[in-house]
């Protein structure tokens, strides 16, 4: 029993030494510290508001702005959805001219 108590203090004591060591090098990073170089300030103007502006315009009349599901273009040449009935009967066709296997094979082929 006592060897017990004697481990267990040894395994706290070095377990709390280790762990009081490891303090002083998890402080916070100076920035001076860095290996990056610092950032580089441009001398040159920036763009005016009505520059800006503009350029979004631009970018959103031609379509180059990304899209966000709130605002999905409608699509202009959006054909109807086809009926189940229509898809059985072209799967049908499918197996009876022999392309639906080839498709399986060309795509399953391991």
């Amino acid at each position: 029993m006592k060897t017990t108590h004697k481990t267990l203090i040894a395994m706290l004591t070095v377990a709390t030494a280790s762990s009081l060591a490891v303090i002083p090098s998890a402080q916070a990073a100076h920035p001076n510290d860095s290996a990056y170089p610092p950032a580089q300030k441009s001398n040159a103007p920036g763009k005016t508001r009505a520059e800006v502006k503009a350029e979004l315009k631009q970018a959103y009349e031609q379509g180059r702005l990304p899209v966000i599901d709130s605002n999905y273009p409608v699509l202009k040449d959006a054909k109807q959805p086809k009926t189940r009935e229509q898809v059985k009967k072209e799967m049908e066709q499918s197996k009876r001219s022999g392309e639906s296997g080839r498709l399986m094979q060309e795509l399953y082929s391991g």
